[in-house]
């Protein structure tokens, strides 16, 4: 009896652990999305399907950044390299580097990718590789003073479609454009993981609410900044308070095609808010509602995400987180 009891709680186990490890990611709203994600924590590079259910997933405890392909590869960056994956998961190249740190591998027009690459205090550089992962450019960047810091300077760096070069440096909460030749343009006075160049000319930038000397709140968790530097669109605490949202840290962020902006909200710290504390959410543009969320068991982060659904090109840039 007891053999009998022993077999059927293994039994019970094994099922319960398999359905586990099946189980579909929890996808809620009106609408929902076939996604790529991956991110510090993360546990994996996934796709996930618009019922939820995980598609491929290739397990790894951290990767800060990783695009699905036209040709139904993957390339992400982990470490000190960057891969390049086709359909099958087989490697088709690596990229490495001996020293310094890079989080991204944004793909470009050309067929190319780009990489932030910080390898000293005052020693940054934009690299190009080409779809073969050869490098083809590489250009320094005006930015000093990062002594300690290195590992926290560049994000999701991006190249904009006017040929420039967005950065997160991180460790300040500050963005920074460069032009082809690595001169500073101009910098942005928020900045926490991405910037993204959209359609009119405008910067969205992931970043974080700052307090003055006299305790105002100022900034947002995303804050939109036109080609002289105004703010024309934010997502504040005010907005978050309304929302019934908790957040830790905003990082992806894509624009649809339809205005709506898809979030990452990264658990890093106890965060802030009372309610749903979503791993990423889709929210309008003008009324600021909450159309689709993401919560899972099975990872626990998720900070880069990309949409697969979207009609077209996935890849242009003005679309890209």
């Amino acid at each position: 009896m007891r053999k009998m009891l022993l077999v059927f709680c293994l039994t019970v186990f094994c099922v319960t652990a398999l359905a586990e490890d099946v189980a579909p990611v929890t996808q809620s709203g009106p609408v929902s999305h076939r996604f790529l994600k991956t991110g510090w924590n993360s546990q994996s590079i996934a796709i996930v399907d618009k019922k939820g259910n995980i598609e491929w997933e290739l397990p790894m405890p951290t990767c800060m950044d990783a695009w699905y392909l036209p040709d139904n590869g993957v390339i992400y960056s982990r470490d000190r390299k960057v891969v390049r994956l086709d359909a099958d998961k087989k490697e088709k190249w690596t990229y490495s580097f001996p020293k310094g740190f890079n989080h991204a591998c944004q793909p470009l027009k050309d067929g190319g990718f780009l990489l932030g690459l910080s390898v000293d205090s005052d020693e940054h550089y934009a690299i190009e590789l080409d779809k073969n992962g050869k490098e083809t450019k590489k250009v320094k960047l005006e930015l000093k003073d990062c002594k300690g810091h290195l590992d926290h300077v560049f994000r999701q760096f991006r190249k904009t479609s006017e040929g420039t070069y967005l950065g997160i440096v991180m460790f300040r909460n500050q963005t920074c454009e460069w032009d082809k030749n690595g001169k500073l343009i101009r910098t942005f006075p928020n900045g926490r993981f991405v910037a993204v160049r959209l359609p009119n000319g405008n910067t969205l930038i992931s970043g974080d609410y700052k307090k003055s000397k006299d305790g105002t709140v100022t900034g947002g968790y995303l804050v939109e900044y036109d080609k002289k530097g105004k703010v024309t669109w934010e997502l504040t605490k005010k907005d978050i308070d309304n929302l019934k949202l908790k957040i830790s840290m905003i990082c992806g962020v894509q624009v649809l095609k339809n205005g709506n902006i898809v979030v990452t909200n990264t658990r890093h710290g106890a965060g802030y808010g009372k309610g749903d504390f979503p791993h990423v959410f889709e929210i309008t543009r003008d009324k600021k509602k909450v159309v689709w969320q993401v919560n899972t068991d099975k990872w626990k982060n998720i900070n880069v995400i990309q949409i697969l659904d979207e009609k077209g090109d996935p890849h242009k840039f003005e679309l890209l987180r």
